[in-house]
């Protein structure tokens, strides 16, 4: 699959990670169907939908530092490429935070996106120059 991606910062998205797979390719209205509302407890906002009837129960990241989220839209490739690549995929737009769902239960750290964002740091500190200290003569 070929991808252009220019990571042009003019067009944000809403992104949702729902807990489900939905057999659709195309337009659909979700504004419609799917209103999320925000519930505040305990001085912590959350946020709850429902889809299809069943209750969701969300929580918005920001996406780590340096980590730059975009949303790829399948197109046709430009004429010079058209023979090398049957897959191609252009960017739509970008994203600096997304929204997890689960069902029925409130977004905690231990979830699986929270504790994958984790993997960002490790790599970050793995892929760090590591300083020398300057030697010294005895």
């Amino acid at each position: 699959m070929y991808t252009n991606c220019t990571l042009q910062t003019g067009t944000e998205s809403a992104v949702h990670l729902l807990p489900c797979s939905i057999e659709h390719d195309g337009p659909a209205r979700v504004s419609d169907f799917f209103h999320v509302r925000q519930i505040e407890t305990n001085s912590t906002v959350s946020l709850e939908a429902t889809l299809r009837g069943r209750l969701l129960r969300g929580k918005q990241m920001n996406l780590p530092k340096g980590v730059h989220g975009v949303v790829l839209q399948q197109s046709t490739p430009p004429r010079s490429r058209v023979l090398e690549h049957s897959n191609y995929a252009s960017e739509k737009s970008t994203f600096n935070s997304l929204v997890y769902w689960n069902h029925d239960e409130v977004p905690s750290n231990g979830d699986y996106l929270p504790q994958a964002f984790k993997t960002f740091k490790l790599a970050r500190a793995v892929h760090a120059p590591i300083p020398v200290a300057p030697e010294t003569d005895m």
